[in-house]
């Protein structure tokens, strides 16, 4: 065989290779995505998760607390005299 045909010979080569090397790079890439898109879904399932869990204990301590819990933005009522605060405080 002479130079002709051996270039020939590779050039073919190479130009059946490149579907397939662009068909691995395509497919390195979609890889990358999905994992990018798994590793996002999982975090946003942990930060749910302590949400979730926030909010049941959350929920757990005001039904323990019963109705004496002051809602949000209010403040419990501060005793009017010092004989209230003494009669709270006593021992019986």
């Amino acid at each position: 065989m002479n130079e002709f045909h051996t270039s020939l010979i590779r050039h073919w080569r190479e130009w059946k290779e490149e579907p397939k090397k662009r068909q691995r790079e395509c497919a390195a890439i979609q890889k990358a995505e999905r994992e990018r898109e798994l590793a996002i879904e999982n975090w946003e399932k942990e930060e749910g998760d302590v949400d979730w869990v926030r909010k049941v204990a959350r929920a757990q301590r005001v039904k323990e607390a019963g109705t004496e819990v002051p809602r949000k933005g209010e403040y419990p009522r501060a005793p009017n005299s010092a004989m209230e605060v003494l009669t709270q405080n006593s021992i019986p």
